[in-house]
């Protein structure tokens, strides 16, 4: 009787472990499914079209959730496209359906524990169709002159014209400015097939009734003939940078060079004639000067000053400046006439000295920095002694230099 007892308390017991491990199991959440992307191909076409999703298990070597997949109607409707049951280590499944109205559909996948993702599709019919991807305008800043990139996709139809683009960009002011149409042509072999195509061409920024050119935001868009969702890009006009004219003078209490006294030569050679400088938007430095007649010293002297270089607005500015003097040393070249001194020159003595300068802007307008030079002299006749103590010389060094703005 004992017996017969505690058998019946242990099948009670069996029983009531049974029915609750039963709702364990029944309890367990199925394998979650994150969707990376659904995608449609062709994504312009007609009749078939194969449905692509890519996704994530979140056990690998479990079967996932279902994956619900559908496809909306032009008339809001749902249509189903089928459930997708991913196997273990699955990361993509594919499903084919068929939609044969003319139209732009959406098609997405769900799963039940709340992951979606959609994508669209059209379906052409017997009308040509051209989409949009993208509008892309470089540099995204400058001065007025752009290029502007339009990337679309067509699906063309022999005997059909084709749907083209229409561009505009708009000023901050809101002033629109239109472009010729984007006219797309692909080879007949490739119609009714879908085909990425793209159009460059210069944006450049009309002035305004003054002259200039407005500053600011602008945006640049584009749509289809039948009046597609807007692809649009921004980009900036900056306010055109203006020449920066002024000087560049030497330093000569500066100067540095192991021969002595040698700025004052340089003082005799550049100073007569310094020329106005000029720095263009886009940095490149100029500048000449040329004068004949009398300096403090000489008289019937030709100065020649010839400048170039590279700027970079607010930092580096570098330049080579060539001063040259030339005049008349005395001697004629008369045949028949003996010369008591080697005379290697009958036309003129002639002094020279290149700055190579290096630096940077201290300001907006400004900037300073050291310039290496090389001077040389040569009289032409060997008892010519302008060259300092002789009638040839040459020698080298380092002084300060800066550039100031005309007022």
């Amino acid at each position: 009787m004992k017996n017969r007892w505690l058998l019946g308390i242990a099948v009670l017991v069996l029983s009531v472990l049974g029915c609750d491990l039963l709702n364990i199991f029944n309890t367990v959440k199925p394998n979650m499914v994150s969707i990376n992307t659904v995608a449609v191909t062709p994504s312009i076409g007609s009749g078939s079209f194969t449905l692509h999703v890519d996704f994530r298990l979140k056990y690998e070597n479990q079967k996932g959730e279902t994956i619900h997949c559908y496809y909306v109607t032009l008339k809001g409707g749902t249509v189903d496209i089928g459930d997708l049951v991913p196997a273990a280590h699955e990361t993509s499944k594919e499903a084919v359906f068929t939609v044969t109205q003319p139209g732009l559909y959406t098609a997405g996948c769900q799963t039940g524990s709340g992951a979606s993702e959609k994508t669209t599709f059209t379906v052409s019919g017997s009308t040509p169709v051209t989409q949009i991807l993208s509008v892309a305008v470089s540099p995204p800043s400058g001065s007025g002159n752009f290029e502007m990139k339009v990337e679309y996709k067509v699906f063309m139809i022999k005997d059909q014209a084709p749907q083209k683009i229409n561009c505009t960009y708009l000023t901050p002011r809101g002033t629109t400015v239109n472009f010729d149409p984007i006219t797309p042509t692909v080879p007949e072999e490739q119609f009714n097939t879908e085909v990425n195509l793209s159009a460059s061409f210069p944006l450049i920024v009309l002035p305004q009734a003054d002259g200039t050119i407005e500053p600011g935001e602008y945006k640049a868009a584009c749509v289809t003939e039948q009046n597609s969702d807007e692809v649009h890009a921004y980009f900036t006009v900056i306010e055109a940078a203006k020449p920066l004219i002024g000087r560049i003078k030497f330093d000569y209490n500066g100067y540095q060079s192991s021969r002595p006294s040698g700025a004052g030569e340089l003082d005799v050679i550049t100073s007569p004639c310094i020329p106005m400088v000029t720095v263009s938007p886009d940095g490149v430095v100029s500048g000449d000067c040329e004068q004949t007649g009398p300096t403090t010293i000489r008289t019937n002297v030709t100065t020649v000053v010839h400048v170039t270089g590279t700027a970079e607005r607010g930092r580096k500015f570098d330049f080579r400046y060539e001063a040259t003097e030339k005049f008349p040393n005395g001697w004629g070249d008369v045949p028949g006439t003996p010369m008591d001194v080697t005379v290697w020159s009958f036309e003129q003595v002639r002094h020279v000295v290149y700055y190579t300068g290096t630096g940077n802007f201290t300001s907006a307008t400004q900037a300073s920095g050291e310039a290496y030079f090389d001077f040389s002299c040569d009289t032409g006749a060997s008892n010519l002694i302008h060259c300092w103590k002789w009638a040839k010389e040459s020698f080298s060094g380092t002084l300060p230099w800066s550039f100031e703005p005309s007022p």
